[in-house]
């Protein structure tokens, strides 16, 4: 498939900067984050990997953000760049369902090695941590797996075997975090 696009149209990201997080838990988070400490003004946008495209940050306050980064460490970034179209992800975040854990693994470093296969365990919903659900765990990775992911896992405790199921929640809008 080929598209012609003119790259002398204007469009509503040609201006637009591209942050990359230092800690990316869940973009909800990062969002509030970006919106205090950069202002209302600037509209973060979840790219993947780690990349926030900033819709509305001038080049002057990006200098400045990289310039407080380089001298202090102290802001969001590890490092910004004015978006072009070179720019490419290869992570995204996403919400995972597992169904089968049993009660035996039910707890963070097992659910963490679970889902290991797939991807890094970014942070579980509050059903898993308060014990709500125990049919099945939602959990948000970090992974490089493109969609729809579905994957099985045979988990081996003494002598059973229990078979896992990884799925990927049929949303990806990863704001639904009930974290």
């Amino acid at each position: 498939l080929y598209l012609d696009i003119k790259t002398t149209t204007k469009s509503w990201f040609s201006d637009a900067w591209v942050g990359h997080v230092k800690n990316m838990t869940s973009f909800d988070k990062a969002e509030e984050e970006i919106t205090w400490e950069i202002g209302g003004e600037v509209v973060p946008k979840y790219l993947g990997d780690d990349g926030v495209l900033l819709l509305g940050l001038s080049d002057t306050r990006a200098e400045d953000l990289a310039n407080v980064e380089k001298t202090h460490g102290t802001t969001l970034f590890y490092s910004l760049e004015k978006w072009h179209p070179g720019i490419r992800m290869g992570h995204r975040l996403v919400w995972l369902l597992c169904w089968g854990i049993p009660l035996a693994a039910w707890d963070m470093e097992h659910i963490r090695k679970v889902v290991a296969a797939v991807g890094d365990l970014v942070e579980v919903d509050d059903d898993v941590e308060e014990l709500r659900h125990l049919d099945r765990a939602r959990v948000l990775v970090w992974t490089s797996r493109k969609p729809t992911l579905h994957h099985k896992v045979n988990l081996h405790i003494g002598d059973e075997v229990f078979s896992v199921e990884i799925e990927e929640e049929m949303t990806s809008d990863i704001r639904r975090c009930h974290c």
